[in-house]
């Protein structure tokens, strides 16, 4: 009985992608420049299994190091039937935080409501607060390691340090004895926000994150095709 219910499983998983290799059209697109290092796996399922195993175990970083041991900080594989191209590193950052042809990789929902709202559900109040909270959550943890590894920096950087310090205290003293900042303080400390940015880029707070290629990106040598 155990080795039939396993056949039936086996079945059961595979079915999907026999049907898949039997009925998808043949793609006859040529893929431009060089494509990174690396393996798509199997059709549709890639290295999916594997990143939700790491997940599960919390050794993500792992993984994605052994990747990077293998085929350097650049290299190609597939997640969740979508061939992707992983990059990590400084240059890489830089790629995501400033790259125009790079968007993030979060599908809006569109349902025809007929109701005036332009085709677009709008969110309950139970989802309000949900994304609220997603927010706040995501703020405190990221900016409590932002500043933490700032902190750590300027320990070792007294000429940074000091030009912060120095910017403080030119907004300092424009400001009543007791009087909070206000968002124009914050928007006039530059050099603050560029060692905030600098820092994000040697050390990001997040494990990672998707984006969606606009256009076809040459990067370290290697073509990240449009779509991926």
């Amino acid at each position: 009985m155990a080795s039939l219910v396993a056949i039936a499983l086996l079945v059961a998983f595979l079915m999907p992608v026999i049907v898949y290799l039997l009925t998808r059209p043949p793609n006859k697109k040529l893929l431009p420049g060089k494509l990174p290092l690396g393996s798509l796996g199997l059709p549709m399922i890639g290295q999916s299994l594997g990143l939700l195993h790491v997940m599960w175990s919390n050794n993500g970083e792992r993984w994605l190091q052994d990747r990077v041991d293998r085929y350097g900080p650049v290299s190609k594989l597939s997640l969740f039937g979508v061939p992707t191209v992983f990059v990590t590193g400084p240059a890489a950052n830089k790629l995501v935080f400033t790259s125009d042809a790079l968007a993030p990789k979060q599908p809006r929902l569109r349902v025809k409501d007929g109701g005036g709202g332009g085709g677009e559900r709008l969110l309950t109040d139970e989802e309000i607060v949900d994304n609220a909270m997603v927010i706040l959550v995501a703020g405190h943890d990221t900016s409590s390691m932002l500043m933490t590894f700032m902190i750590r920096h300027l320990v070792g950087d007294p000429a940074t340090f000091a030009a912060m310090v120095q910017e403080h205290d030119e907004i300092a003293k424009n400001k009543a004895n007791g009087e909070v900042l206000t968002w124009e303080d914050l928007h006039d400390m530059q050099f603050t926000w560029h060692v905030a940015l600098e820092m994000l880029r040697m050390i990001p707070p997040i494990f990672g994150s998707f984006q969606r290629a606009l256009e076809d990106i040459e990067f370290d040598g290697y073509c990240i095709p449009k779509g991926w």
